[in-house]
């Protein structure tokens, strides 16, 4: 029951965000919640080197989405890093975000961070 209230409120936390309203703004929610890193040693997280912000979520086991920027030449999330394990990360309408050396394109959306992934944002433009 509780995975299922936890993929319930995922889906319309995610919802409500793409849809611009009930986002959390910069600086809120920057407390270190852990969430569910696989075995408690792995991480997801999100290595930003472009030069914009990058907004990420990651959700702790008991208290929904926390939403953050991640600053140009910063890292979020990482067992090691700040043992946040990040979960989605945003590209803003009407931009696209290249990663592994402008190889994957990303469109406007919310995309998924696997505990084992280190997302690394090397392009942004709008």
């Amino acid at each position: 029951m509780r995975f299922l209230r936890k993929v319930v409120a995922t889906g319309a936390t995610l919802a409500l965000a793409g849809s611009g309203s009930g986002i959390a703004q910069p600086g809120d929610g920057e407390a270190g919640v852990r969430g569910s890193c696989l075995l408690g040693l792995i991480c997801g997280a999100l290595d930003n080197r472009t030069k914009r912000e990058v907004y990420v979520a990651w959700a702790d086991d008991d208290s929904g989405f926390t939403y953050s920027w991640v600053a140009p030449g910063t890292k979020k999330g990482g067992r090691w890093n700040d043992g946040i394990d990040v979960d989605y990360f945003r590209v803003d309408a009407g931009c696209t975000v290249t990663t592994n050396g402008w190889i994957t394109w990303y469109d406007p959306g919310w995309y998924k961070i696997t505990d084992d992934e280190t997302v690394t944002p090397n392009g942004y433009s709008c």
